[in-house]
C-alpha cells in the first residue's frame, strides 16, 4: 500500500514538474518571437505573439521589462509605443520594476524598486526615446517623484551604468539640451516640492 501511494506521489509530482516545464519552454519561445519583432520593427507581429501566448498576464508579468528594454534599444518610437501597449492601463509601462530581499526569500519582506523608463532611455543615450518621453504628458513623473532627478545615481541599474551624474547632466552631455532644459526646470520644481513637504504650508505658497 505505501509503495502504491509513493508511487502515485512521485507520478503526480513528475506530471507538475512537465507541466512547469512545458509552460516555461511555451514562454522561452514566445520571449524569442517577441525579441524577433522588436528587432524587425514590426508592431503587428509583437502584439499577434502576445495574442497568441497562453495566460498573457503571466506572460508579460515574467517578461515585459526585458521586451522593453529591448524596445528602448531600438531607440524606434513606433515599436516603443507598440511595447508599451503591452501593459496598457498599468504603470509598469512607464517604470522597471525589480525586487530584491531584505531576509528570508520564503517570508514577505521584498523590497520594490522602480525606475523610471525616462531615466534608463537618458543613460543609455536612445534620443528619440528620451525626446518622446520628454514631450509627452502621460509619461511625466508625478511631483513627488520629481527627486529622482535631483539624486547623481550611482551603481547599475537595468543594465545602466550611472556614474554619480545627475539626469539634467547626463542629457546635456548627450547633446539633449532641451531635454537638459526641462529637467532642470523639474528639479527646481522638485526642490520646491520638497519644501512644501517640510513646510507643511499649502502647496501653492510655497511652489509661489
Amino acid at each position: 500500500m505505501l509503495s502504491v501511494l509513493k508511487g502515485n506521489w512521485l507520478t503526480r509530482n513528475w506530471a507538475a514538474h512537465a507541466e512547469k516545464q512545458r509552460i516555461e519552454a511555451h514562454y522561452d519561445r514566445r520571449l524569442a518571437l517577441c525579441l524577433r519583432a522588436v528587432q524587425k520593427h514590426s508592431p503587428a507581429l509583437l502584439n499577434m505573439v502576445v495574442d497568441k501566448t497562453e495566460m498573457p498576464y503571466e506572460f508579460l508579468e515574467k517578461h515585459f521589462n526585458t521586451i522593453l528594454r529591448a524596445a528602448i534599444d531600438q531607440d524606434d518610437i513606433t515599436i516603443f509605443e507598440a511595447a508599451l501597449s503591452l501593459r496598457e492601463g498599468s504603470d509598469i509601462n512607464y517604470a522597471f520594476e525589480s525586487r530584491w530581499y531584505a531576509g528570508d526569500i520564503d517570508h514577505d519582506d521584498s523590497v520594490h524598486t522602480k525606475t523610471p523608463v525616462f531615466l534608463v532611455a537618458l543613460y543609455r543615450g536612445k534620443e528619440n526615446i528620451v525626446n518622446y518621453l520628454a514631450e509627452h504628458p502621460d509619461l511625466d513623473l508625478e511631483a513627488g517623484e520629481y527627486k529622482m532627478l535631483t539624486k547623481a545615481n550611482k551603481g547599475t541599474h537595468f543594465g545602466i551604468a550611472m556614474h554619480g551624474q545627475k539626469p539634467a547632466y547626463v542629457a546635456d552631455r548627450h547633446g539633449f539640451s532641451d531635454v537638459a532644459e526641462l529637467l532642470l526646470l523639474r528639479e527646481e520644481k522638485s526642490l520646491k516640492y520638497i519644501m512644501y513637504k517640510k513646510s507643511g504650508l499649502p502647496l501653492k505658497a510655497t511652489l509661489g
